[in-house]
């Protein structure tokens, strides 16, 4: 009886002991940012347009109140995106996107009628995605993205 006793209380002891990790995988990608952004431009019978900038943005936790910032507000996506796996990326000014992440920083790939958005981070310190295919059948503008960790 003694040894049971013995063994349940280790059991309890060791289970009460052990912690667990809670901390979401996400976080360890969120952060402000220094974002190089290319913007090309075409419009049909038009040169292509370029244009390069910085900003300094963030990486954060997705919330519900980003879905009506973000670029692709009123696509409807071919996948099924859980909210649970998004972030948040400010990258320029008004102009955000909430990709779902696997836990190794792979972005899972967005696409929609006029929107898509894939890569994800490079590592816990650099990120790079491009933001592909938005505007129509006679122009469209694609974004390409790089990031440091500042």
């Amino acid at each position: 009886m003694f040894q049971m006793t013995l063994f349940y209380a280790s059991l309890m002891l060791s289970l009460v002991s052990c912690k667990k990790d809670d901390l979401d995988y996400r976080t360890k990608y969120t952060g402000n940012f220094k974002f190089t952004i290319v913007e090309e431009f075409w419009l049909l019978g038009q040169p292509t347009q370029y244009d390069t900038s910085t900003f300094t943005g963030t990486i954060r936790l997705y919330s519900i109140e980003d879905e009506e910032n973000d670029i692709d507000e009123n696509e409807f996506h071919y996948n099924i995106i859980d909210d649970e796996k998004r972030i948040t990326i400010t990258f320029t000014k008004n102009k955000i996107i909430t990709p779902e992440i696997t836990d190794d920083g792979t972005f899972m790939l967005i696409q929609a009628h006029h929107y898509f958005h894939e890569c994800g981070i490079v590592d816990a310190n650099s990120i790079e995605f491009s933001v592909t295919n938005l505007g129509g059948l006679g122009g469209s503008w694609n974004y390409y993205v790089s990031g440091k960790r500042k």
